[in-house]
């Protein structure tokens, strides 16, 4: 097993940057509030930051 420590990368987006994202990209508004809406529920991490880093530490 190496010796160094397993790198994590968490990448984050809110519901309203997603939601502005796909407005500009041309989606229309309702289908982005669907879309943004969805992917928020399945990456409702934003609460678990800190115990995320904790574990990151040890």
């Amino acid at each position: 097993m190496s010796s160094r420590k397993p790198k994590l990368i968490l990448v984050y987006e809110p519901e309203k940057a997603c939601f502005d994202r796909l407005v500009a990209d041309g989606h229309v508004a309702a289908r982005a509030a669907e879309i943004a809406s969805y992917l928020a529920q399945s990456t409702d991490i934003a609460s678990e930051f800190d115990a995320l880093a904790a574990a990151c530490l040890t």
